[in-house]
């Protein structure tokens, strides 16, 4: 059994880390980075292409 993890790669202080950043505003209310959310979704789908390429996983037994 193979179990990975992926660090996201935005820094949000304190040692925490987030795939976007989700801004809390008192004139615009809440609202995300879509830009940083786009381009993490394409990390999230090219880092598991690779894990499943290094170590040849079964597609039938691989979960997202």
């Amino acid at each position: 059994m193979l179990i990975v993890s992926a660090q996201a790669p935005y820094q949000m202080g304190g040692g925490a880390f987030a795939w976007y950043a989700i801004n809390f505003d008192a004139f615009k209310g809440k609202f995300s980075d879509l830009a940083q959310a786009a381009t993490s979704v394409t990390k999230i789908a090219n880092f598991i292409y690779e894990i499943k390429s290094k170590y040849n996983t079964n597609p039938d037994k691989t979960f997202i």
